[in-house]
This record gives structure tokens, C-alpha cells and sequence, in this order.
């Protein structure tokens, strides 16, 4: 869950709709920019962060009660290894593609971390096999790489939305150095609306949004608890007008 504090006490959006919100800005993109095997890599953004911790039972509530946000999770080696390796066999299974896709995510993760054993020789095994199927595939490794780098720029641009990182006061963030070797930036102007330098997409605006949770109360008793109150709670949208300026 991506947990934010608001008014009225918890704002909580599912890592899901995060990539579902993330789905939104890649079909905002102009033709030229759009990545080869285009429906395999929307499909591969919509779907990376499936199969997450707020699916498989891990605690979602810190020590003093609250919702705990996806970077609080704490995960054993041993479960970091699982999950990478469900993830990466449940994307291969929809289409090579996505597999290669989720393959580099995972790379990216964790090729500078501090990981175990099992983990490291996962890396290690997916990158000759992702070697492997583009050869099957008849791909060069540099499709591969702007493909992945379409995918990490939605996912950049949908987290600095979600986890309202915006800057104040029309100052600008980088979402992320890529794609046309170019750094792309992010802000708020005056009227509320986004503006994302270099332009990227095919209208001069458009909408996305995404939807969430509001919990009243600050702390919950238990997981039964705050699933019960997510279960119930309305679920509004949150929007945004991204607009060339």
C-alpha cells in the first residue's frame, strides 16, 4: 500500500492502482516514443507491481498501529527471493516480453543491494536468460533497454503522483534522466495543472487519476481491523491535469 497522511487521517492507495496509474501516463505517450511490442509493454507497466506484500499476508500495520506504507515493509531474504521469483515467472507466463520487462525490474531493485545468496544467483540466471529470448525473440538488447526505461519513467512519474511528492511554490523535481537521454522534470503550476519537460505526450493535456482510500482513525487494533475499514471504506479518485506549457 502506498499509505499518505491527510485531514481526515489515512489516504491509502493499492500498489495496483498505482500501476494502473502508471498505465495512464504510458498511453498518454506519442507514437514515436512508444516502445516495440507496445500492448506487452503497457500490460508489463500496468502489472509490475503485482503479486506486492499487501497481497500475501505480510503485516500492513507499523508498531504504534498505523498503516504502514510499502517502503516500511520489512521482508526476510527468504521472501524477497520468493516474491522476486513468483513475479518473474507469473510475467513470462503472460508473454516472453512482459518477462523480460519484470526481469529487468527486478535487476534494478536489487543489483546494488546487499542481497542473499539465492537472490544473487537469480540475477545472475536471469541475465543470460534474458539474453537468451531476445536472441528467440529476434530483439537487439537495446529495445530491451528503452523498453525498460519507458517502463521505469511511467512508474517514477505515477509514484511522484501518488506519494504526492510534487514540489511547492512551481519548483520542479526530475522524474528521471532517460528514454531520449533527456532529463525529464515535473511540476505544479499555478492552476493546479502538471507540467512534464521535455513534453512527451500526443495531446497538449490530458487527465489521470487514481483511485483510493480515506481511513478516519490514526491507529487500528489489528490486520483484521484495517482490513475491515478498507473493505468499507468509499473509494474517491484523485486527478490530475497534465498540461504543455
Amino acid at each position: 500500500m502506498i499509505v499518505n497522511p491527510c485531514n481526515a487521517g489515512w489516504q491509502v492507495i493499492y500498489q495496483t492502482a498505482h500501476g494502473l496509474l502508471a498505465g495512464q501516463l504510458a498511453l498518454g505517450f506519442r507514437d514515436d516514443l512508444r516502445p516495440n511490442y507496445w500492448c506487452e509493454t503497457l500490460a508489463a507497466i500496468i502489472q509490475h507491481d503485482d503479486y506486492k506484500s499487501e497481497i500475501m499476508g505480510r503485516p500492513r500495520l507499523t508498531e504504534a498501529g498505523a498503516p504502514m506504507d510499502f517502503t516500511q515493509h520489512p521482508m526476510s531474504e527468504k521472501d524477497r527471493f520468493e516474491e522476486s521469483q513468483r513475479r518473474i515467472e507469473a510475467a513470462y507466463a503472460r508473454h516472453r516480453w512482459q518477462g523480460l520487462l519484470q526481469s529487468m525490474h527486478t535487476d534494478c531493485l536489487y543489483r546494488d543491494q546487499a542481497v542473499s545468496h539465492q537472490l544473487k544467483k537469480l540475477l545472475t540466471a536471469e541475465a543470460k536468460h534474458r539474453r537468451e529470448v531476445l536472441v528467440n525473440l529476434n530483439c537487439d538488447p537495446w529495445e530491451l533497454h528503452y523498453a525498460y526505461e519507458f517502463l521505469h519513467w511511467c512508474d517514477r512519474c505515477s509514484l511522484i503522483l501518488a506519494q504526492q511528492e510534487l514540489p511547492a511554490l512551481r519548483r520542479r523535481l526530475e522524474i528521471i534522466h532517460a528514454l531520449t537521454d533527456e532529463t525529464y522534470t515535473i511540476g505544479e503550476s499555478d492552476d493546479q495543472t502538471i507540467g512534464i519537460d521535455p513534453w512527451p505526450f500526443a495531446l497538449d493535456e490530458f487527465e489521470v487519476h487514481v483511485e483510493c482510500r480515506v481511513l478516519h482513525r490514526l491507529h487500528y487494533d489489528n490486520e483484521g481491523h484495517l482490513q475491515s475499514e478498507l473493505d468499507s471504506a468509499k473509494v474517491q479518485l484523485s486527478g490530475w491535469t497534465l498540461r504543455f506549457r
